[in-house]
């Protein structure tokens, strides 16, 4: 029998009507690529236009090969059945011509454009076009620069913003997202700021005061002093009165309003002699509540809304000084396109006469500036007047073909825009669209599952989903099963989410063994079309997140089915990726004990617990790998002797290949390799290597520079692809994330751990129509920094990320050819009442049948889906295994109830430690309370401020590496330092500076003493929050340590003393915080001025030492680049 698709006459009118535009919606699995190529070889086979006058968007370079390729076979088959002379020169012309055609992704086009008219674009012709981690590290070098500027300016001026949002609990962190998310946002430029107004501290306080009155009058009829409506009144009076004390200290008011803690509704009615009294407190304290939290947003609203400005005008600065230098980030191709097109009529109108038409694929996954810059090549201007606002252009009849499916956008964290392709549809092309809805992939049973479930889940809201269109079976695609195509596997058990998932992933493999090994469940090769038995490449599991995969790798390989981990963006994450950082890091720095003890406990050198354990009770204080450990402890000391090699080769090998060396002297490789997925390890291991390389290459700095930029990347989660390693033929199973799988289809597919919760957090949310951008930076425990705009926006927000959640389960499940898996394992936890299943199978469980009430072993078909119980499925000959929730452990050891208690410990102290205003960078204390002696910088000769910070840093480096007698390594140390630092024309400066602070009195000293240890780090806990630093020297004589602190100020000797004034705080804090950490008695800070070439000390006292502990307990927070400014 003849099929026709149900569709055909729109498909046809797709292929012949040329001279109209097109809004083509197209479902899964419809042969939608099929239509654009059909649409393209048409236009070129009729003369519509040719290829230099075509442009075709996809959206990956992938995607834009094979487009290229698929029209390039169809042309030829085309000219091959060419039904005139003239047809067929035309179509040879085409292929002749078709390596130059423009598709391409839309970054590829808008880079183009600059190219070809660089001059109107204000650009270099010769721009470079930044790859991700060049474009990183030179927006982390401008930014320094630009936050050296802001906190310690030339003319004395700091930012009110800056120190206000410091003040109020708005750290450096989140100054620097705030930055990047306008940095990220910049389309968006200018922005539309909010008039925030100023909070009413002295209303609020006023308040505070009479409502706390009023409760100490109510207090006097408690009579139970324990009562927890009295103890919180207690603590009320006590803040009401330091409030007061506070009065003519804004700055210090505003830290304890905002540090106030919750207030509740608590006491005993029983407990009052008037219970009207218990029940006015609190009354009282719900509105006195209220009343706190108010001011404490009003306080943050006004924090981060005055960073805005400054961070735009950053933005702005650093945009130009990329244009100017003829370097562009990936962002920076649209938006210097669009405003080529904007801004420039001419330019528009010569692209608009050479582009005839334009065609664009996963129109879905869109965003505004792409429209804008579609919009301003193909729009008419029929009264000749330039139009700015691209939302006035219509296309000319048969120039833009626009296709995609808008159930099938998923890429909102990109900023694609289901609103903005919903207004083109109706505003621009509203006459123009079309749907396509013959579904050629799936068997009929697979898409009539689809059909009944997503078209109650996908519900029409405007602007926000579009409604769901049915797909309509190919009756060809056919299989004899016997049984329905959609299976669903139950399962109820207890236990917490990890046992679920645990449970799913077994259940998972033992159902995919049975499919494979035992049933053979017939597949349509993808090939060939011919049925076969499936192999393991015909299946894919496909999950939302890649929270918990690890156990359903686990489970795979405990069950013997080869698989691989594809599309994984989690790099950083992976286990022998974070084992290298760790030995990189403590390479790097002998003082970092938990790299080192990480390092020695990995598979790099396989040192058991108890094997570090014993060596460090054996060495204690000196447990540094620089030391030799006693007898006995010989694979502790095999790992610490390689950690100290490696440590000596730092500075004398090239970074790439000293990543290489670490890799080959621990032989990770070759242990990657015995391991689950070795291929794929041993593949990640070197792609650190070509990381090192291409960082070095960036002239992104040595060592240390490379270690923190991996730990950035690890904290910060960046997306980051495994290295590929994949080949076409091999016959593993695919284990993917459901964005990964866009566009992909599998004989079987399974959905797993759908149960999770969606761990992203829109912090960003930005408004284009209205140039606004909604942010929240902090924390909930802290508190959110939020602009005014942000809670409406984010409950839109909300509404997005429902709808959008809904459309990855529709793209997941249309990926499947033949077979559609579905666990569902209900659990629930000690703290839950019932099972119910949680996040995205809750949205699908209400359209899958349950298990009947006496099941078959084989499963049954009820409702079009089969029907199975997890505990009927077989795994080898050991049957199926039930996970049940771990036992209580029994019998632990003491060392690891107190290591437990140490995890616990220090879990608290990192939350603290992200607290705002509570972090002090010790060696800045004195760049914020005092101004610098007499403009002593103003020496004839001096730098540029970031010259003088580089060739500070270079001579710290220098002063790390060398050995302090010098030994005629300084001038190559001081090179090699000063070009990691970015200032290689200054490496004989350093050099002089070095050769001045080793003859310096001090280091004379230190290289007397029994031991001295150099770039000291340490971490101090101080009151609620922290001090932390790095002391350049520090050595122990017979009565006392001496601390040795590097100054390159540009003084003469006889403006030093001057200038010490300016460090007796930092000396203050050093003391203080080295005699804490070490409890030893410090004896003096010396400071030497080696331009000068005087060093100067100051004896430690009670009284300095108290001076630091009071600087430190009260100084805001800063970081390295306010560190470096303040006292290079």
């Amino acid at each position: 029998m003849d099929y026709r698709p149900i569709d055909q006459a729109t498909r046809e009118a797709i292929r012949t009507a040329l001279d109209r535009n097109f809004f083509v919606e197209a479902g899964a699995g419809t042969g939608k690529t099929t239509v654009l190529v059909d649409r393209i070889v048409a236009i070129l086979r009729d003369g519509h236009a040719t290829v230099d006058e075509l442009v075709v968007i996809t959206f990956t370079r992938l995607a834009a090969a094979e487009l290229a390729t698929r029209v390039r076979e169809r042309l030829e088959d085309a000219r091959d059945n060419a039904t005139s002379e003239e047809e067929r020169a035309r179509l040879e012309e085409a292929l002749y011509a078709l390596p130059r055609a423009r598709i391409e992704t839309i970054h590829a086009f808008a880079a183009g454009l600059l190219r070809e008219r660089p001059v109107e674009a204000g650009l270099d012709p010769g721009f470079e076009e930044m790859d991700d981690l060049s474009a990183s590290l030179a927006f982390d070098e401008a930014y320094h620069e630009w936050l050296a500027g802001l906190l310690n300016p030339e003319d004395g001026e700091r930012p009110e913003a800056v120190w206000r949002a410091l003040n109020r609990g708005l750290d450096l962190r989140h100054l620097r997202e705030v930055v990047e998310q306008v940095h990220h946002h910049r389309s968006l430029l200018p922005l539309v700021h909010d008039d925030v107004p100023a909070p009413d501290i002295a209303g609020f306080l006023e308040r505070f005061e009479q409502d706390v009155d009023e409760l100490e009058d109510l207090l006097r009829g408690c009579r139970n002093p324990d009562d927890p409506g009295a103890q919180q009144i207690r603590v009320l009076i006590a803040q009401r009165d330091d409030l007061r004390a506070m009065r003519h200290d804004p700055d210090a008011l505003e830290r304890a309003v905002l540090l106030l803690p919750k207030i509740g509704k608590k006491g005993t009615r029983t407990n009052w002699a008037d219970p009207a009294d218990c029940d006015r407190q609190k009354e009282i304290c719900e509105e006195l509540s209220e009343a706190v939290e108010e001011i404490k947003r009003a306080l943050r609203a006004e924090a981060i809304a005055g960073l805005l400005p400054l961070a735009e005008e950053f933005v702005r600065d650093y945009t130009e000084q990329r244009r100017r230098t003829g370097r562009a980030e990936f962002e920076d191709l649209l938006i210097w396109a669009r405003d080529l097109l904007r801004d420039r009529p001419e330019v528009r109108r010569y692209f608009r006469e050479r582009f005839r038409c334009i065609l664009v694929d996963e129109f879905q996954d869109t965003d505004p500036l792409q429209v804008e810059i579609l919009l301003y090549l193909c729009g008419e201007e029929p009264d000749g007047t330039a139009a700015r606002d691209w939302r006035e252009l219509r296309p000319a009849p048969g120039r833009l073909f626009l296709v995609g499916d808008p159930k099938q956008s998923i890429y909102r964290f990109r900023r694609a825009d289901i609103s903005i392709y919903e207004w083109v549809k109706r505003h621009v092309l509203p006459g123009d669209l079309c749907t396509i809805t013959q579904n050629f992939r799936s068997l009929s049973g697979v898409i009539d599952w689809v059909n009944g479930c997503f078209q109650h889940i996908i519900a029409p809201l405007d602007g926000v989903q579009a409604g769901y269109v049915p797909l309509a079976p190919w009756p060809q695609a056919r299989l004899d099963l016997p049984r329905a195509p959609v299976v669903v596997v139950h399962h109820e058990m207890d236990g917490s989410a990890d046992d679920v998932r645990r449970q799913e992933a077994t259940t998972l493999a033992a159902l995919l063994r049975q499919a494979v090994e035992v049933e053979a469940w017939p597949v349509r090769d993808p090939e060939t079309g011919e049925v076969r038995p499936a192999r393991w490449r015909d299946i894919a599991i496909l999950v939302p997140s890649r929270t918990g995969i690890e156990i359903y790798e686990e489970a795979l390989a405990e069950a013997g089915i080869p698989y691989r981990h594809e599309g994984g963006r989690s790099f950083f994450q992976r286990q022998e990726v974070r084992e290298l950082i760790n030995c990189l890091r403590a390479i790097d720095d002998p003082g970092d004990r938990l790299s080192m003890v990480a390092a020695l406990r990995s598979g790099a050198f396989g040192c058991s617990d108890e094997e570090i354990f014993l060596a460090a009770n054996a060495m204690g204080a000196d447990f540094d790998y620089r030391r030799e450990p006693p007898p006995g402890h010989a694979a502790v000391a095999d790992g610490m002797h390689a950690l100290r090699t490696l440590h000596t080769l730092r500075h004398r090998l090239p970074l790439p290949e000293l990543v290489r060396r670490v890799i080959d002297a621990t032989r990770l490789i070759e242990y990657a390799l015995t391991l689950p997925q070795g291929d794929q390890a041993a593949a990640n291991l070197l792609k650190v290597v070509d990381q090192a390389r291409a960082f070095a290459a960036a002239r992104g700095g040595g060592l240390r520079a490379f270690v923190r930029w991996l730990d950035t990347a690890t904290s910060r989660s960046t997306e980051e692809e495994d290295a590929d390693v994949a080949e076409a033929g091999d016959d593993v199973v695919r284990l993917l994330t459901i964005h990964a799988a866009k566009g992909l289809e599998f004989p079987i597919v399974a959905l797993a751990n759908l149960q999770g919760r969606d761990a992203r957090v829109n912090n960003v949310i930005p408004d284009h129509a209205a140039h606004r951008l909604h942010l929240r930076v902090g924390s909930q425990s802290l508190g959110y920094f939020e602009t005014p705009g942000y809670a409406a926006a984010a409950e839109i927000e909300q509404q997005h990320a429902a709808a959008e959640r809904d459309r990855l389960l529709y793209v997941a499940a249309t990926r499947a050819r033949d077979h559609l898996i579905l666990p569902v394992i209900l659990g629930k936890n000690a703290r839950e009442k019932e099972r119910k299943p949680k996040g995205m199978l809750a949205r699908l469980v209400p359209h899958l049948p349950a298990p009947p009430p006496d099941p078959s072993p084989n499963g049954s078909d009820i409702d079009g889906c089969h029907v199975l119980l997890a505990a009927h499925l077989q795994v080898g000959d050991n049957g199926f295994r039930e996970s049940s929730p771990p036992a209580a452990a029994v019998g632990v050891d003491a060392a690891l109830v107190a290591r437990e208690r140490w995890v616990a410990e220090r879990a608290a102290l990192l939350e603290r430690a992200g607290a705002g205003l509570r972090v002090t960078t010790a060696s800045s204390v004195e760049a914020w309370d005092q101004e610098p002696a007499d403009n002593a910088e103003a020496t004839q000769g001096a730098l540029p401020r970031e010259a003088t910070l580089a060739v500070g840093t270079a001579l710290h480096a220098t002063m790390e590496a060398l050995d302090l007698t010098g030994d005629g390594e300084v001038e190559s140390m001081a090179r090699a330092k000063a070009a990691e630092a970015g200032v290689p024309g200054h490496a004989d400066e350093v050099a002089a500076l070095a050769r001045a602070c080793l003859a310096s009195g001090v280091v004379q000293r230190a290289r007397a003493a029994e031991r001295a240890a150099r770039e000291v780090a340490f971490t101090l806990p101080v009151g609620d929050g922290f001090v932390e630093g790095r002391v350049d020297l520090l050595f122990r004589e017979p009565d006392g340590l001496v601390i040795a602190d590097y100054k390159t100020d540009r003084v003469t000797p006889e403006q030093v003393d001057a200038r010490l004034a300016v460090y007796r705080n930092q000396a203050a804090v050093y003391a203080f915080a080295v005699a804490e950490a070490t409890g030893l008695p410090v004896k003096e800070v010396v400071f030497v001025f080696a331009r000068a070439g005087v060093e100067r000390a100051i004896p430690v006292d009670d009284g300095l030492l108290a001076l630091g502990r009071n600087l430190a307990t009260a100084s805001a927070t800063l970081t390295d680049a306010a560190v470096a400014a303040g006292c290079a």
